[in-house]
């Protein structure tokens, strides 16, 4: 949701600042010496507050172009900026490249008008370890976590309702981590965490379309009034 009013009148916020990247790129973090690439709507304009979507991608596989034609059109139209960090090796992420993560999420919540209640991790496949554990130790930076396919990998940490942080999970029953997903979404309602569930019916562990991911952007667009 792009909070404000649109106008015919020119305002002096109007253009974002020339030196900001819009639309699809990729680039280095100097400090972490990691890439990653991101998509910031070409109408981005600071009078707005965005979504910030951080994208940790699966083990194997960065599903860049897959994930750019799934999210492009409702970044556009939801105000969603899309960040998706490269992990240094595509196997998979270790432990301390959590904090080139959280490094980058920061710079983005500076470079561009974000809305820090809705700054959300999201992975699909096997990053559950990564994905869940940076989420609760980042309570502050992280409100929410959407994972496809992605289960919990242990007990978690106690709610703390000071640092409300959500859960959109998505699974489906054909998936062999269907059964996973579900003892997650218990396991975190047990701990007083709000939690979505979405199941696919005879599907196996491919990464969701259509209406999910349009529910997914609305979910997303609505944390700050949860």
């Amino acid at each position: 949701r792009l909070q404000g009013d649109w106008s015919s009148d020119v305002c002096s916020s109007d253009l974002a600042d020339p030196n900001l990247k819009l639309g699809r790129f990729t680039a280095k973090s100097e400090a972490h010496d990691h890439e990653y690439w991101a998509f910031v709507p070409e109408d981005y304009n600071p009078d707005f507050e965005y979504s910030l979507l951080v994208w940790l991608h699966p083990p194997g596989d960065t599903m860049e172009a897959a994930l750019l034609k799934a999210w492009q059109t409702h970044c556009e139209e939801w105000g969603i900026v899309l960040l998706a960090p490269k992990a240094k090796n595509l196997a998979g992420w270790t432990p301390d490249e959590g904090e080139f993560v959280k490094d980058l999420t920061e710079q983005f919540q500076q470079q561009y008008r974000i809305d820090k209640t809705r700054t959300v991790l999201h992975t699909h496949g096997g990053t559950g370890m990564f994905a869940f554990g940076l989420t609760f130790k980042n309570r502050g930076l992280y409100r929410a976590l959407v994972g496809s396919a992605t289960s919990l990998p242990g007990p978690p940490p106690d709610n703390e309702p000071e640092s409300r942080q959500q859960f959109h999970l998505t699974s489906a029953d054909g998936d062999p981590l269907h059964r996973l997903v579900l003892m997650t979404a218990k396991t975190l309602r047990d701990q007083k965490f709000p939690v979505v569930h979405t199941i696919l019916s005879g599907r196996g562990g491919q990464y969701p379309s259509g209406a999910v991911l349009l529910e997914m952007a609305i979910w997303i667009d609505s944390l700050d009034r949860m």
